[in-house]
């Protein structure tokens, strides 16, 4: 796959961090499971990842959906809630680079402000300030940057989006920097 790295189309293999390949591998297992090319259930199904600013959280979870999208042999839904429309507006610009930059690879992938669609399902982009999450239970769902999402609604938004996730049989990806101590975010972490 071919991904930006300063401001280059190159290869993630010959760019890759080991930190960025022990991820990918933390996550394979879930990620094929809900792809539909395993069988026995992953072992973890709740991903917590920190990492400071400018590791490419963004570009690592627009990799992971966007082949989702295109090779999962199960219909998926997928919902990605971040903080606000700028931050939500992130994945999808990372999403519309991946498929430039992977024409053969990602051409089935339709990109529109709030929703990415392609053979193996369909992505929401949902923000924190706006999104409920009432009634609805992806497959996957991802809080980005979760550490910066709204003190109150945020927090209603989490509580919808992790009880859905236990409903289900799915997957959950948070992805954030470390955040405030004593914030709710933190709280959660903890649990």
């Amino acid at each position: 796959v071919n991904v930006e790295a300063n401001r280059l189309t190159r290869r993630f293999g010959a760019v890759a961090d080991q930190w960025q390949i022990e991820l990918s591998s933390r996550v394979a297992f879930g990620v094929e499971w809900l792809a539909g090319l395993r069988e026995e259930q992953p072992p973890k199904s709740f991903f917590w990842v920190e990492l400071p600013k400018a590791h490419n959280k963004t570009t690592f979870l627009a990799l992971v959906c966007s082949w989702l999208l295109c090779y999962s042999q199960r219909k998926l839904l997928i919902s990605v809630c971040a903080a606000a429309q700028k931050q939500a507006g992130l994945i999808r610009a990372a999403m519309q680079i991946l498929r430039d930059r992977n024409p053969a690879l990602l051409k089935h992938l339709h990109i529109t402000d709030r929703r990415v669609s392609g053979p193996g399902g369909t992505l929401t982009i949902n923000t924190s300030d706006e999104h409920t999450g009432q009634g609805e239970f992806p497959d996957l769902t991802i809080a980005e940057e979760v550490t910066i999402w709204h003190p109150t609604r945020g927090e209603a938004l989490w509580s919808t989006l992790h009880a859905n996730w236990l409903k289900r049989s799915g997957l959950f990806f948070v992805l954030s920097n470390a955040g405030y101590q004593a914030s709710w975010q933190e709280k959660r972490y903890a649990d």
